[in-house]
């Protein structure tokens, strides 16, 4: 990492953040291939599934910040899940976008330079982003089921029918794979193929989508249910 006007004053440590550029150069030393792997096998997934599916994620985060990435941006990002290598690239600390170009679909396409990035010593050509104004669409609230009022209770992992998945957006549950594999966190997005969990991990969440044809088993973590309900905890 180079950044050539990095220094602090104490007085205003956040203006640090914009001063300059930063030139950074990410080697993974084969680790990307092993990550790729073991997520894969956590979610059920072969590494391609899992790396498109990765890739989806990033372009959807992009569309609710107003983004929309360029196909070669995505087609790099996979690449760097699945193969890792040498990535080098020139960071804006004080831009929107950390300095990758922003453009708009009124840009003409030869204007649009693109980034300059550099993978496995190989210049990088499109790399950009367009302001996506489409409105992003409003998520919807989760419902859940009304509970009876328990006089003997205690609280543990009830069992729910996968099909009932998305009334439980946003609580705790334990998804259980047909390879025995079990992932546990908060249940963030149901869809007609997938699920995904979110799990804390130091710094943030990491979200996990698995397919729902792999989901063996479905598992909602409540409190105030009944002592005699089965338990598998």
């Amino acid at each position: 990492m180079n950044w050539s006007n990095a220094w602090v004053d104490w007085r205003a440590p956040q203006e640090a953040l914009a001063r300059g550029s930063l030139d950074i150069t990410l080697r993974d030393g084969g680790v990307m291939r092993r990550v790729a792997a073991w997520c894969a096998r956590e979610a059920g997934l072969s590494t391609k599934q899992w790396a498109g599916r990765s890739v989806a994620q990033l372009r959807q985060g992009l569309l609710a910040r107003g983004w929309q990435a360029s196909s070669q941006l995505l087609a790099l990002y996979r690449q760097w899940l699945l193969e890792g290598g040498e990535l080098q690239a020139t960071l804006r600390l004080a831009e929107p976008a950390l300095g990758l170009p922003i453009y708009t679909e009124e840009t003409n396409a030869s204007s649009r330079l693109g980034a300059v990035v550099s993978y496995n010593d190989a210049s990088v050509p499109d790399v950009f982003l367009l302001s996506d104004s489409r409105p992003s669409a409003t998520p919807q609230q989760p419902v859940f089921k009304a509970q009876q009022p328990q006089t003997e209770s205690a609280e543990g992992w009830l069992v729910q029918p996968v099909a009932a998945a998305e009334q439980w957006l946003g609580q705790k549950v334990r998804i259980t794979l047909r390879n025995n594999n079990r992932v546990a966190g908060r249940l963030v997005r149901v869809t007609d193929d997938e699920i995904e969990v979110a799990r804390l991990v130091a710094g943030g969440e990491v979200a996990y989508p698995m397919q729902r044809a792999a989901v063996a088993g479905f598992e909602v973590w409540r409190r105030n249910r009944p002592l005699n309900s089965n338990n598998n905890d």
